[in-house]
């Protein structure tokens, strides 16, 4: 079969950062809106209530969930990059060759292969050098703006919103 696209994206610390924070934004949003009700909560309680080991409680708490928010992406990376350095030794590219019915993807460093159907993508986001195609809540392929061989971004853009119909496609 004849490939349409064909993209190289390295698996790399800015790269794998930049896909995990697109992938939790959610949860970002929600551990933000915690914090400032943990604050709004301390405030109240130091100078409504006189109660400072509460506020200083409460204080805490949004300190912890704001640094956990901020360490998360940064520790699962680097997990990430050495698990793929004590096995393989090197950088991992992932290989996509986007074809008529299917995605084949493959890398070279593990001898990995597999092959997508586009009824399988749930959701397509484009980030600032990524595209992301989630399959599901912990699978997802990364296209890199600047790793297309073959075609190029505008032309991705076209066959994921031909091919991925169902998808929810965010560009």
């Amino acid at each position: 079969m004849e490939e349409i696209l064909v993209n190289v994206c390295p698996f790399n610390k800015e790269t794998l950062t930049e896909m995990v924070k697109a992938t939790r934004k959610l949860s970002r949003i929600v551990i933000a809106v915690c914090v400032v009700i943990l604050i709004v909560l301390s405030a109240i309680s130091a100078f409504a209530l006189n109660d400072y080991l509460l506020a200083a409680l409460t204080l805490f708490g949004a300190a912890f969930f704001g640094a956990f928010e901020a360490l998360v992406p940064r520790i699962s990376v680097k997990k990430t990059l050495k698990r793929y350095n004590e096995l393989h030794h090197t950088e991992i590219d992932s290989e996509l060759h986007f074809l008529e019915d299917s995605i084949f993807s493959t890398c070279p460093q593990t001898k990995a292969e597999s092959t997508i159907l586009y009824t399988q993508i749930k959701k397509v986001l484009r980030t600032k050098n990524l595209y992301i195609i989630r399959l599901g809540a912990q699978l997802a392929l990364l296209v890199d703006k600047n790793g297309f061989s073959k075609g190029g971004c505008a032309d991705f853009e076209v066959l994921m919103r031909q091919k991925a119909a169902k998808a929810k496609i965010r560009f």
